[in-house]
């Protein structure tokens, strides 16, 4: 559809948390852990559009 055509891919997302006191929490993040880089189509206002996906690592701290 609309002429573009994308390969299967694998992906891992991994989340690593621990509970530091009742109501704080901190979180190692990985994404798209498997492969360095990737193509993927997104939506657009004017119809799809390809996009590239990099592999990235964040900290999240989570306060409840």
């Amino acid at each position: 559809m609309f002429g573009y055509s994308l390969p299967a891919y694998d992906d891992l997302t991994m989340r690593l948390a621990r509970r530091l006191e009742k109501d704080v929490t901190v979180a190692l993040v990985g994404k798209q852990l498997l492969d360095s880089h990737r193509s993927e189509i997104t939506g657009t206002f004017l119809g799809p559009a390809p996009t590239g996906v990099e592999r990235s690592l964040f900290v999240e701290i989570s306060w409840h």
